[in-house]
C-alpha cells in the first residue's frame, strides 16, 4: 500500500511551451528537461536544468549526468553534437546519445560522417576520436572498471570490440545490438542478427537458439542468471537460464529482483496489459511497464498508462517522444495506483524501501514526487 506524496516543483515552463523529454539524476539531486517554445515555428528546442539552460537547437534528446555535469545530444543546422558541461564536440553528421562510466569520469559516444566511399561509423571517447573507421557501429557500454565496449559491423561481418580492439570472431551477418554486460563485467551477451526473422543470442561467447527476433537483454544483479524476450510466430516468451517461460500474446520489460531469484515482466493479453511478479499479476492496463523493485524484493512500482480517446501512443520510455495530454499515466505500488499525470518517469525506491520518488509532468510543470510505501 502506498501513503501520502509531496510533490517538489522543479520546473515550470511558459504558458503554452512543451516539455519535450526530461530527466532526474539517479541520485535525485539533479534534473533536466528539453522543451520547446511556444508558438515556435521552426521548432526549436532548449535544454534546461538545475544548472542552466542550453539552446535553442533544431532538436535535443539524451539526457544524462557525469561528473562534470549535464550531457545531451543535439542537431542545429542539420549537424549534430554532444554538450557536455561548458564543452560542445565538434559537429557529425550523426552523434548518439553520450554515455558515461559507473564513475562519471569518462564519457562516450558514437558518432557518423560521410566520406568518398560512404558512411563511417566511430566511437569518441572523453573527446577523443578512437580513429578506427567501420561500416556501422552501435551505441557504446562501460563495463567493468571503466572499460568501454561496442559492437561494430564491417565488410558484412560483426563483432565485439574491448576499449578499441576486436574481442570476438566476425561473423557475417545483417547486424548485431543489445549488447549488455554482468554488473561486475564479467559476463556479456548479445544478439546477432543473422538474416531475416532470424535472431540468436551470443552469451559469453557461445550462440544461443535461433527465434525470430529477441531483444531486452539482462542479468540478475549477481551476474549468475540471464534473461531476454524471444519472438516466434507472433507470440513472445521469456527465455530465463536458457529455459522458455511460456508463449504470450506479447511482453515486454524483463526485470530481476535485487536477490536475483525473482523476476518481473509486463504481459498482454488479448488487449490488457499485466504486471507479473511473484506469480501475482496485476492488471488489467491499457500499458504498463518499466518495473522496479524493493532492495529486499517486497515491493514492485512501475509505469502505467491509460490511453485518452484520442491516444497518440506516446511511449513515457523513450526521451525522444513529447508528452501527450490524450493519455494519463502513473505510477503503481503493488498494483495500487498513485496520481495521475500527463507523463512520469521510471520510479526508485529508497534504501529501506519505504519511499519511491519519480519524476511527472502536468501542465507544464515537471516535479519530483515522493510517496510512501507501507
Amino acid at each position: 500500500m502506498t501513503g501520502a506524496s509531496q510533490k517538489a516543483l522543479l520546473y515550470q515552463a511558459d504558458s503554452g511551451a512543451i516539455i519535450w523529454g526530461f530527466e532526474v539524476s539517479a541520485d535525485l539531486a539533479h534534473w533536466a528537461a528539453v522543451v520547446r517554445a511556444p508558438g515556435d515555428s521552426a521548432g526549436r528546442f532548449r535544454v534546461v536544468s538545475d544548472s542552466g539552460a542550453w539552446g535553442p537547437y533544431d532538436f535535443a534528446c539524451g539526457l544524462a549526468w557525469g561528473a562534470l555535469g549535464l550531457a545531451f545530444s543535439a542537431e542545429s543546422l542539420s549537424r549534430q553534437f554532444v554538450v557536455y558541461a561548458v564543452n560542445r564536440s565538434p559537429a557529425y553528421d550523426y552523434a548518439g546519445v553520450p554515455v558515461f562510466s559507473p564513475d562519471g569520469q569518462e564519457l562516450a559516444y558514437m558518432a557518423m560522417t560521410w566520406s568518398d566511399s560512404g558512411r563511417e561509423w566511430f566511437i569518441v571517447q572523453d573527446g577523443v576520436d578512437g580513429g578506427k573507421r567501420y561500416d556501422w557501429a552501435e551505441p557504446p557500454v562501460f563495463y567493468g572498471d571503466g572499460h568501454l565496449a561496442c559492437l561494430a559491423g564491417d565488410a558484412g561481418s560483426w563483432f565485439l570490440l574491448k576499449d578499441g580492439e576486436v574481442a570476438s570472431e566476425p561473423v557475417r551477418c545483417w547486424g548485431a545490438s543489445w549488447l549488455t554486460f554482468s554488473h561486475d563485467g564479467n559476463r556479456v551477451a548479445y544478439v546477432l542478427y543473422l538474416e531475416y526473422r532470424r535472431y540468436c543470442v551470443v552469451l559469453d561467447g557461445e550462440r544461443g537458439p535461433e527465434y525470430e527476433r529477441v531483444s531486452e537483454l539482462t542479468f540478475s544483479p549477481d551476474g549468475k542468471r540471464f534473461a531476454c524476450v524471444a519472438e516466434k510466430a507472433g507470440r513472445r516468451c521469456i527465455v530465463l537460464d536458457g529455459k522458455e517461460g511460456s508463449w504470450e500474446d506479447d511482453l515486454c520489460c524483463p526485470t530481476f529482483s535485487p536477490d536475483g531469484r525473482a523476476l518481473a515482466c509486463s504481459v498482454r493479453k488479448d488487449s490488457s496489459w499485466f504486471m507479473v511478479y511473484h506469480e501475482e499479476r496485476f492488471g488489467p492496463y491499457d500499458w504498463c511497464g518499466a518495473p522496479v523493485i524493493s532492495q529486499d524484493g517486497k515491493h514492485i512500482a512501475f509505469i502505467v498508462e491509460e490511453k485518452g480517446p484520442d491516444s497518440h501512443g506516446y511511449c513515457p520510455l523513450d526521451p525522444d517522444e513529447p508528452v501527450q495530454r490524450n493519455d494519463r499515466y502513473c505510477i503503481a505500488v503493488d498494483g495500487e495506483a498513485g496520481e495521475w499525470f500527463e507523463a512520469v518517469g521510471a520510479a526508485c525506491f529508497s534504501t529501506d524501501g519505504k519511499k519511491i520518488f519519480y519524476p511527472a509532468v502536468q501542465a507544464g510543470e515537471l516535479y519530483l514526487v515522493e510517496t510512501g510505501v507501507h
